[in-house]
């Protein structure tokens, strides 16, 4: 009874408490009623019913009102003195129709209680001030400020739709609505065009009865004009026709085309207007005209210029003409966006080193010009923004293709000795939508270029464009716009131009990352495995213009050495568009050929073919590795094979993990020695291995040269002995770091200015070395520190009074030398060792692409203090080189002397430079330099990064080395992994998707770092990196939202990969890149701002997450990536790292309010979870649920459930005993409910205490 008692009195308290809660959510100014209202007011209360339109065209107007007359005065009444009165029904609604229809237009009105007077008349909206407005619109087509159309029609049928142009034609996508009057009416948004369109019910069809415009077809017609421009001059030179007409089809059609002959069909836009872009030659005047379908020819409307009943354009750039004294006149012109414009070149009235230049004159329409009188020669330049020294910003000339030596290039009065060399670039698009897609272009000397398709086929749009002078590669993106979107498929790729063609072909599908590129031939390749020799055969002149079609037979005649001859067709390929043949059943001897096409002999050659006997020895240094280690495999050639009978060597690692073809470099192939590093990959079991080294002879005939290896089991030794994958690097520009000794900061007596960015500020190898407690506690095992070898040291802006030295160490002086405003020796073997106790280990940044400004000659900052002099130019001799190319190993970058590193003598001494510092470092203890950066990779050949992998591998199997190959993402590492090059890339995509996962796109961000997680293993290895000191910090892209900052630190530092943490992010700090903006992301340290609440929150989630990644490291370095919860609605993401059975999940919160969310985990029910970054535990429930409090972003929006516990307390990632306490010393376990403020916490409080259950799940908790 006393149970059953207390559970009555239960209930009603809770009732009782419902019944507060609810209240006390209603606000109760909203439940009283103002005593200031009068009964007046209160009874003049309206309700508008609003003016209708009749089936018949009048109007009535009713309003509900309390009072006892009304009036409707307005223009339809000749407002006061014809006003109407209206009529009161039962209902207490006044109503008023008017006797005739109205005229469309628009009319204003008021109603009024009282005839005679205008006191308390109100408004449709009952406002006192201004007049109701009534609009009646007219049938048919009207054209609104708002760049909308509103169509309405007068139909008797209770349903229609509107069909044309602007839906496809579709029947039933546009339905229109139908008023009180009948009329049926719709409002649509609609392109600069000429758009078609009908009514349609069910299968009747009907033009406007109101819109006289229509085709010959019968189709009503609505033309919106817009500002269509047409021509447009392009950035990049080219130019691009837009017109609207009425038809299926425009062509464009001039002096360019050869008029109809060569007429180019337009792409019609969504908008209905057609357009093509063309390169044009500069300089030059077109003529033009446009015609359709129906052989109609009309001039271009947007184009006020005409000549000869044509419309006209002219190509800026330049024109030469004759001058005087046998000299040349050229008038160079270009468009620019800007107030001023100056030309720099090597033109008489120009000198490079002094920066004399030529102010441009301005003549209309953003068209900058001059004219100069020049002798006969080949001349480069290129335009600046601005006077003065600094060329950071001058830019090629985008209307002149031709380009030489990383400048536009002109030829005056003389014959260019250089071929043309062009690309055809195909863009196959499902969806036949081009609309502003462009391909952007750029290689050396080619310096980011849009190119424009100029034809399109269904759905394939070409563009075909004219390429650098020597340039043998050139990268691209496909993109739309200015990067309003990208291909699906968006890393960088590149492309090789063919070597035997002036034209290279190729094809690109959206979305796919290889492409088709059309193979360039050899006219006979002999095939000595299989006895065959292959002939083919391509017009040189035909393939350039597409028209192999024209050749009806080719045929190839084939002679023996004893004079048997015989005559073989050769059929067309029109894939790889040749002809081919391949003779089989071939012996050693002579073969001469000759193509007949079309019964008319064209090439001839001679095939020897000799069998060659090629032998050797392979050995492997050391001869044991684990997969954490690197080997040397070393082939020693028997000594009568020559180097020029062989084609190519390369080895089958797929024994270790790797490839079955991977490639050697003949260029190391010196003395019949070559050499070349491999790895292991760490799935690949222990025991002997066979290495298969396999040389090609120039006839094709394969010979093998066999090798062992054997793989041992790592054993890790202490916490220092970590594999290469498990590194976290922490990448310090060390003059910004700290400054440990201030006798160093100025050796040479520049007295910097150390407000100035441009300058050294002191930071040295004393100050990292006060700081490796700080980094370790951090969590970091790496170091990367900027290079250490001696610099210039001189003002490289002396001459136009700026301020400009190589505090970041990329500009060198001397190779051999340390650095002296980094320190001494002693120093660098300090740093090093109190690194290793710590179990830091060292990565120096490593230069082989160049060498400092002035070092290969006197240049215009030659009166600077500290210049180089001609003794330090002398240290490097004839290494750099004379001709600077088009591509990206023979440039020079930013115009840095280019090492000529594909001559060996050049290579061996910069390798010998880079490996002498493994040894001279070597302190007493033993340690030394652990690993190299490597800076500008893709601008040194392989043969050379291959040649310092093998050299530091020699001296230590651990020695690894990361590139910076500009562009390298996990889809794009060109070549540069498992090849005997690098042991990981610099990834530059990654901080592009952790921004878009912290901005809101997790479920495709998601998607793509789990396929890049299952393409990273430890031979192919990337490092993912959110800032650094060449590219906008990560905070100033997301709005220096700290919160997001952090976020995207999680996504990095629990991804698979080498986190790269740039120094002082976890502080929070962060810069813009570029002069302009004072190398802002080049900051100095601020260690102060650990003493600032709000900085010291992010540093402790860097701290925490970092400790984390240690105590679980195989499972962040070798783990899958599989997301198991979370998308963009929901805010969050959950996601699980696995390896080998032991897992790791990451819950990431994105919302600026924390999440409640239960999770389905890969672990089995019971089992107890430690979440160590927020000090929790959680049991698995048995559904394989675990329900976890995410906090909000901004308070470092993570959540980690591992079953293995860490090593640190609260405040570096360890758990307190398994038990969190809340800031009011509760327990707080999986299941307990949240606390919430005010009445609802009491509220369920109290429901708790009598026993009722509270479960939130999936629910946000309020901010406060």
């Amino acid at each position: 009874m006393v149970i059953n008692n207390f559970k009555r009195l239960r209930g009603k308290i809770a009732a009782v408490l419902v019944i507060v809660f609810c209240l006390s959510l209603v606000s109760i100014p909203e439940v009283l009623i103002n005593a200031q209202e009068t009964k007046q007011e209160a009874q003049m209360r309206v309700e508008i019913l609003s003016p209708r339109v009749n089936e018949d065209g009048t109007i009535t107007f009713s309003v509900k009102y309390e009072g006892d007359t009304l009036y409707l005065a307005g223009d339809m009444t000749s407002w006061e003195s014809g006003q109407e009165s209206m009529t009161k029904g039962d209902d207490g609604v006044f109503r008023y129709t008017t006797e005739v229809p109205l005229e469309p237009g628009r009319y204003q009105y008021k109603y009024k209680p009282n005839s005679n007077n205008w006191e308390g008349a109100f408004t449709q909206e009952y406002s006192p001030d201004g007049n109701s407005i009534l609009v009646i619109k007219a049938l048919g087509v009207t054209k609104n400020d708002d760049n909308t159309v509103t169509f309405r029609v007068k139909y008797d049928s209770e349903e229609l739709c509107i069909a044309g142009t602007m839906n496809g034609w579709n029947p039933t996508a546009t339905p229109m609505a139908k008023g009180t009057d009948g009329v049926f009416e719709v409002t649509l948004e609609l392109g600069v065009g000429i758009h078609q369109y009908k009514y349609v019910t069910g299968d009747t069809w009907f033009k406007d009865p109101n819109n006289p415009n229509e085709t010959a077809e019968g189709n009503s017609i609505v033309e919106i004009k817009g500002s269509l421009q047409s021509p447009v001059i392009n950035g990049d030179g080219t130019v691009t026709f837009r017109v609207n007409h009425v038809s299926e089809q425009v062509k464009l059609a001039g002096s360019m085309t050869n008029w109809a002959s060569n007429a180019i069909t337009m792409q019609k836009s969504k908008d209905g207007s057609f357009y093509t872009t063309l390169a044009l030659k500069p300089g030059q005047v077109y003529e033009y005209k446009f015609f359709d379908e129906n052989n109609n020819w009309f001039t271009d409307p947007s184009n006020e210029n005409t000549s000869n009943g044509n419309s006209v354009v002219t190509v800026p750039t330049y024109t030469i003409e004759q001058g005087t004294d046998g000299k040349y006149k050229i008038t160079i012109n270009t468009k620019y966006d800007g107030d001023e414009l100056y030309l720099i070149g090597s033109f008489p009235q120009v000198d490079w080193n002094i920066s004399k230049e030529v102010k441009m004159t301005k003549v209309e329409n953003g068209i900058f010009s001059t004219t100069l009188e020049v002798p006969e020669g080949k001349y480069v330049y290129k335009f600046k923004p601005h006077s003065g020294n600094d060329w950071s910003d001058a830019f090629l000339d985008s209307g002149n293709q031709v380009i030489s030596d990383g400048n536009s290039a002109i030829y005056v009065g003389e014959e260019r000795k250089v071929e043309n060399k062009y690309v055809e670039f195909k863009y196959v698009k499902p969806d036949k939508d081009f609309e502003d897609w462009n391909i952007w272009m750029w290689s050396a000397g080619f310096d980011g270029m849009q190119k424009n398709f100029s034809s399109f086929d269904e759905d394939t749009a070409t563009a075909r464009f004219l390429v650098p002078e020597g340039a043998s590669t050139i990268s691209f993106i496909i993109r739309k716009g200015e990067w309003v979107e990208k291909d699906p498929f968006g890393s960088d790729r590149n492309i090789t131009l063919d070597p035997n063609s002036n034209i290279t072909k190729v094809t690109v599908v959206s979305g796919e990352k290889d492409y088709f590129q059309v193979p360039s031939i050899e006219n006979a390749e002999v095939n000595i495995n299989d006895k065959s020799i292959l002939f083919r055969y391509r017009d040189r002149n035909l393939y350039f213009n597409n028209v192999q079609g024209q050749i009806e037979s080719v045929k190839v005649k084939v002679e023996d050495e004893n004079g048997n001859s015989n005559l073989y067709d050769m059929p067309y390929d029109s894939t790889n568009q040749y002809f081919e043949y391949r003779l089989n059943n071939i012996q050693e001897g002579r073969y001469e050929y000759t193509f007949i096409v079309d019964g008319e002999e064209a090439k001839s050659g001679v095939v020897d073919l000799k069998l060659y006997y090629i032998n050797g020895v392979a050995e492997v240094s050391p001869k044991e590795v684990d997969y954490d280690q690197n080997t040397v495999v070393k082939v020693t050639l028997d000594e009568e094979v020559s180097k020029d009978n062989i084609k190519e060597i390369y080895m089958d690692l797929s024994e270790v993990g790797g490839s079955n073809k991977v490639p050697m470099d003949l260029a190391l192939l010196n003395n019949n020695v070559i050499s070349q590093t491999i790895g292991v990959k760490d799935a690949v079991t222990s025991g002997d291995k066979s290495i298969i080294i396999v040389v090609v002879d120039k006839n094709g005939q394969e010979h093998e040269i066999e090798t062992n290896l054997t793989v041992k089991s790592k054993t890790a030794i202490g916490d220092e002995d970590f594999g290469f994958d498990e590194a976290r690097i922490y990448f310090i520009v060390t003059d910004r770091f700290f400054n440990g000794d201030e006798s160093n900061d100025d050796p040479n007596g520049n007295n910097y200015d150390k407000s100035n960015p441009f300058t050294y500020h002191g930071g040295d190898l004393k100050g990292l070395t006060a700081k490796i407690p700080y980094l370790k506690d951090l969590g970091i095992n790496t170091i990367w520190i900027t290079p250490i070898v001696e610099n210039t040291d001189f003002n490289q802006q002396f001459s136009s009074d700026g301020n400009q030295y190589s505090y970041h160490g990329y500009w060198a002086k001397n190779f051999e030398n340390l650095d002296p405003h980094l320190g001494t020796m002693d120093d660098l073997k300090t740093l090093i060792d109190t690194a290793h106790d710590s179990d830091i280990k060292l990565m120096v940044d490593v230069v082989l692409n160049h060498a400092g400004y002035g070092m290969n000659k006197e240049e215009g900052n030659s009166g600077a203090n500290n210049y180089p002099t001609n003794e330090d130019r002398r240290l490097f001799g004839n290494m750099f080189r004379d001709v600077v190319g088009n591509d990206f190993e023979t440039q020079e970058v930013s115009g840095l002397p280019d090492f000529r590193t594909e001559d060996s003598e050049v290579r061996e001494t910069l390798v010998d430079w880079q490996k002498s510092w493994i040894e001279k470092s070597k302190t007493d203890k033993g340690n030394t330099i652990d690993y190299f950066r490597i800076d500008t990779v893709k601008h040194v050949e392989g043969a050379t990064w291959k040649s310092l992998k093998n050299s530091v591998t020699e001296i230590d199997p651990n020695f690894k080395m990361i590139g910076e190959y500009y562009g390298a993402d996990v889809d794009s590492t060109f070549n540069k992994l498992e090849n005997g090059e690098m042991d990981a890339l610099l990834d530059f995509q990654y901080k592009n998707k952790a921004r878009d996962f912290v901005n809101g796109k997790i479920t495709e961000t998601n998607d793509y770092l789990n396929s890049r997680a299952d393409k990273i293993s430890n031979t192919y290895l990337l490092g993912q990196f959110l800032s650094s000191h060449d590219e906008d910090g990560f905070l100033t892209t997301v709005d220096y939202n700290l919160g997001k900052q952090m976020i995207g630190a999680a996504i990095q530092i629990t991804d698979k990969g080498i986190p790269v943490i740039y120094y002082g992010e976890e502080l929070g700090m962060t810069g813009k890149n570029g002069m302009e903006l004072g190398d802002a992301n080049r900051y100095d340290m601020d260690f102060s701002r650990l003493e600032d609440p709000e900085y010291a929150k992010v540093y402790n989630h860097y701290k925490k997450l970092l400790n984390i990644r240690k105590d679980n490291s195989l499972v962040f370095s070798k783990g899958d990536r599989v997301t198991i919860d979370g998308g963009d609605e929901d805010k969050f993401s959950a996601f699980s790292r696995t390896y080998k059975g032991e897992s790791v999940v990451t819950v990431l919160n994105i919302d600026e309010v924390e999440q409640e969310r239960s999770i389905y985990v890969p672990y089995e029910a019971g089992t107890v979870l430690v979440d160590p970054y927020n000090n929790k535990e959680y049991t698995v429930n048995e559904n394989g649920v675990v329900n976890v409090v995410i906090p909000a972003m901004i308070e470092g929006g993570t959540v980690i459930l591992t079953t293995k516990k860490t090593s640190s307390d609260s405040d570096n990632g360890n758990i307190n005993n398994g038990v969190n306490k809340d800031e009011s010393g509760d327990t707080v376990k999986t299941g307990d409910s949240l606390k919430m403020e005010g009445v609802i916490f009491l509220a369920a409080l109290m429901v708790t205490s009598l026993g009722a259950i509270t479960i939130i799940k999936n629910k946000k908790k309020v901010a406060k």
